[in-house]
């Protein structure tokens, strides 16, 4: 719009215009008055009661998760995975590469566990446990510091030695797929407890081969 012309607009869109910054203001007005109108002294009592409430609960939390950490760090923890995986030479591609079927431990606690003997866990609601025939050389080990990792490695033509039995508690059940799956591989200890892990979806189809295969 040049200078000196004069913008013309509707009436209607004049009078809303007129009533919405009305309206702007009478809404600003009120809030503004909502924060600055003084509180009531019973209303400000209830509001110091309720901080002091939360401020409570608050330090309660705090104590709470503070004991829970404290007695976790004194609690033997293992985390397992089992898992395929393959050798590769020079010159051979992934799928050429041999199968190992490796099942590893790692101390994520702080105090000392000894591994045992390989196991399985087999169910979701009626669990069974399993021992495993570890590989030839395998011998108790003690994982004593945070981080601290032991491996066993099968080759995956003797991982299914003995395993009969194995396949016989996966019959036994209404839905093999599903014992399949609940599968859980993991280790025995000297602390009286014992930690298992998932399976990797490799590890997971060389099973479901090997029970199909041999039913």
């Amino acid at each position: 719009m040049h200078a000196g012309q004069v913008k013309f607009q509707p009436n209607g869109l004049r009078v809303f215009h007129v009533v919405e910054n009305a309206f702007k203001k009478i809404v600003f007005a009120d809030v503004s008055a909502m924060f600055l109108w003084p509180l009531d002294p019973s209303a400000r009592e209830w509001l110091d009661l309720a901080a002091e409430w939360l401020t409570a609960i608050g330090t309660v939390g705090a104590v709470i998760v503070a004991l829970r950490l404290s007695r976790r760090d004194k609690k033997p923890c293992l985390t397992v995975i089992g898992a395929v995986h393959r050798y590769v030479e020079e010159g051979q591609t992934y799928a050429e590469g041999v199968p190992l079927v490796v099942l590893t431990a790692t101390n994520t606690g702080y105090v000392p566990v000894s591994v045992c003997s390989p196991c399985w866990r087999i169910g979701v609601f009626r669990r069974k446990v399993l021992f495993q025939i570890a590989p030839k050389g395998f011998t108790q080990t003690e994982l004593n510091t945070y981080g601290q990792r032991h491996s066993i490695t099968f080759p995956a033509s003797q991982f299914f030695e003995g395993w009969e039995v194995m396949r016989e508690e996966i019959r036994r059940r209404r839905w093999p797929l599903l014992a399949i799956a609940s599968l859980r591989w993991g280790f025995d200890t000297t602390v009286g407890k014992r930690f298992f892990g998932p399976l990797n979806w490799e590890l997971k189809k060389l099973i479901r081969d090997d029970f199909f295969s041999n039913r």
